[in-house]
Formats: structure tokens, sequence, C-alpha cells
């Protein structure tokens, strides 16, 4: 088994986890999720990889960080991570990537990632759940954050928080790399409300 294959297999067990701890049925994920039921299954059966976008619908669906869907053990009450150890769960076309390198749900939810991206090069992020906010500090380059109708030119060294409840891009419009981190916070909640909860398959 390679690397993806451990990952894919770990994603559907927590995944599985999660949602029946929700007391959700595959059909009632799919429709918080907006994932098709037919691929919710494929990511439980361990047979598919997930994009980024996919996994961050079913953890906002359920209601945690997508580090709770990969992570491989629940983890104690202080521990330590390293970069060398972050998931790297988007890989774009011209070689830059994005790390999710740790991540909680309680108090809220938090993420905590690392990007690059390469010259010319953009990554659009999702709607997360309402009132969540993103804050991300530079490291090399100059990216530019797209959130709406907000546009901004992040420089090296400089930090930027924003409302990442609507669709949103960070794009490299430079002709060198773009270095960042980021963190995401979205208000804790429990899986989508407004689905009642049935027995699960």
């Amino acid at each position: 088994m390679n690397d993806v294959d451990a990952i894919n297999t770990i994603v559907g067990k927590n995944l599985v986890t999660q949602r029946k701890a929700r007391a959700l049925t595959l059909d009632q994920l799919a429709l918080a999720s907006g994932v098709s039921r037919g691929m919710v299954v494929q990511i439980e059966q361990g047979k598919t990889n997930p994009s980024v976008a996919t996994l961050c619908r079913l953890a906002n669906a359920l209601g945690v960080p997508i580090s709770r869907l990969i992570e491989q053990a629940a983890q104690p009450s202080a521990y330590k991570t390293t970069l060398a150890d972050a998931q790297e769960l988007w890989r774009g076309s011209d070689g830059g990537w994005g790390r999710l390198i740790t991540g909680f749900d309680d108090p809220s939810v938090l993420e905590f990632w690392e990007w690059r991206l390469s010259p010319h090069e953009f990554y659009d992020g999702i709607a997360h759940p309402p009132g969540t906010k993103e804050l991300l500090i530079v490291n090399s380059g100059t990216l530019t954050v797209t959130a709406g109708a907000v546009s901004e030119a992040v420089g090296e060294r400089e930090a930027l928080v924003f409302s990442a409840d609507v669709p949103h891009r960070y794009a490299n419009q430079r002709d060198r790399d773009v270095i960042f981190m980021m963190v995401v916070v979205e208000p804790r909640l429990t899986a989508r409300s407004s689905i009642p909860a049935k027995s699960t398959f």
C-alpha cells in the first residue's frame, strides 16, 4: 500500500466514524455537503483520492476541521507536529501545493496550513460556513487574495484577515514563488442541524 492508498484508507475510516457519530445516513451527508452519495461511498471505502474541495465540503457538513478526517488517531491534550509531517492535500499543475499542518475542533474549528504557489498559479477555495475567518501571513513573494468583492495584494511579511464564507481565490500574479501560512477559523458547529437524524447504514 502506497502513501496515497494509506491516506485514503484513513480518510474513509474517519469519515464513517464522524458520520455515524452524528447519526447521519449517506444520503443526509451527501445532501449536507453537496458531495454525491456515490462519491461519499467511494471515499468511505477508501477507493478514491478526494480533492481538498471535497474534503472541505464534507468537513464543513460534519462541523469538523479537515485534519479530523486525515489524522490517524485521536490526539492527546498536548501534542507536537512538524512541517515535514504535514499532509499535502492539493498539488497544482505548475508545482504549487497546499499542506495541512494540524487542526482542532474545540472550542472552535481551526486549521493551520502552509501553501506555495508557483508563478501565475492560483487556487480557488469554496465558501466555508457562515462566520468563517481566514488569517494568512506571506513569507515570501506577493499573494493576491480575492474574496467576494474584496481583493488585496499581500506582500512579504504582511498579514491579512478576511471573511472566508464566500468563494475565494489565492493567486500568484508575479514571476516568483509565493509561500504563505494560513489559519482557518470556523464557528463551532455540529453537523448541519437542519438535517433530521436517522439510523445509519
